[in-house]
């Protein structure tokens, strides 16, 4: 079936997408492509957003496709592949939608815990964990994962200014990098009854960056050491927030009718300070010292409301409609002292 948005496949009534699980029949229909095992795209668009009888799962890569292959393919009664989302979907404008409409309702508990550890110079460690519960009445779900890293960069060169007297400039340069990432994702729905169903879903991303950067610069001659030197230490802290609310109702008015809310609230937190210092010496004496301070501040509200409404009438007509308003305020700070 073709619509304005994209393509519904009835899977109940094809035995060969009917087997398996729902993972190996999202891998035979037509435009849909798994990459590198772990994104699922839709006609080259990646990032595809996977929906469950409407559903956000609020699942990516390894986790969301260990999740489709918990769900039998014989459960599945169709599923809707949107190149373009309709508005009852999404209220973030995401792109492309795959919305997998079971039989039943999935009931179980699906989990998951795995670490990833390296080490060079410096170590790398990414942990990770997610969990999906479903019962007759309530669905509790999230994904938390962390990541931590340290990185050292060095570099080194010369520069020849007189070849006569053996002047050149020497460039010492080295960076450390400590980096810390943490994804958090946590929703609950609870089903009122058969018809009516209220959910509430929290996420946060917070990423901490700590770098300093070394510099020296000298210029030497065969016969004085520290003729000339420069010298600097930048300290760059940043840090960002991101928090996502979502308060959502979805009534059931029957077979064919739906009528949907949400309402969102996303907080973003920006802060940039620097930190440098740079000496200069002349004749191994230091003549010049200079410390300059930057700190960036930024404070991002979003606020968006959305109902949406759905009727499908005899002969396949459709009518969806909705409305949807948003409320951005954000504040900006700059200061920087020398």
């Amino acid at each position: 079936e073709v619509s304005a948005h994209g393509n519904t496949f009835n899977i109940s009534q094809n035995p060969l997408l009917s087997k398996g699980d729902a993972l190996r029949t999202l891998r035979k229909l037509p435009g849909v492509q798994i990459l590198q095992g772990s994104d699922i795209s839709v006609n080259g668009k990646s990032d595809a957003t996977v929906y469950i009888n409407g559903k956000r799962t609020y699942m990516d890569g390894k986790a969301l496709l260990l999740f489709l292959q918990t769900i039998p393919a014989d459960q599945i009664v169709k599923i809707e592949v949107f190149d373009v989302a309709p508005a009852k979907f999404d209220a973030e404008g995401r792109g492309s939608v795959i919305n997998v409409i079971l039989k039943e309702k999935p009931f179980g508990t699906f989990g998951r815990a795995y670490t990833e550890f390296g080490y060079g110079n410096y170590y790398k460690v990414s942990p990770s964990i997610n969990f999906n519960h479903r019962s007759n009445r309530l669905a509790f779900y999230g994904d938390v994962r962390g990541r931590s890293q340290k990185t050292n960069e060095q570099s080194l060169d010369s520069t020849v200014l007189n070849k006569t007297n053996g002047e050149r400039i020497l460039n010492d340069y080295e960076i450390i990098n400590q980096e810390f990432i943490y994804n958090g994702k946590i929703g609950v729905d609870y089903y009122l009854n058969s018809k009516n169903e209220i959910g509430f879903f929290f996420s946060n991303v917070s990423r901490f960056d700590d770098e300093e950067q070394n510099s020296n610069s000298n210029i030497i001659s065969s016969s004085i050491l520290d003729y000339n030197k420069f010298t600097g230490v930048s300290n760059n802290n940043k840090s960002n927030f991101r928090n996502h609310y979502n308060l959502s109702y979805n009534l059931k008015i029957n077979d064919s009718s739906n009528f949907s809310s949400d309402l969102f609230y996303i907080r973003t937190n920006i802060s940039d300070d620097i930190r440098t210092t740079n000496d200069l010496f002349l004749n191994g004496t230091l003549a010049d010292n200079n410390v300059t301070t930057n700190d960036a501040k930024s404070n991002i509200n979003i606020a968006v409301a959305k109902i949406d409404f759905y009727k499908e009438f005899k002969r396949r007509w459709k009518i969806e409609s909705g409305a949807k308003c948003s409320y951005i305020y954000n504040h900006n700070s700059f200061k920087a002292f020398a």
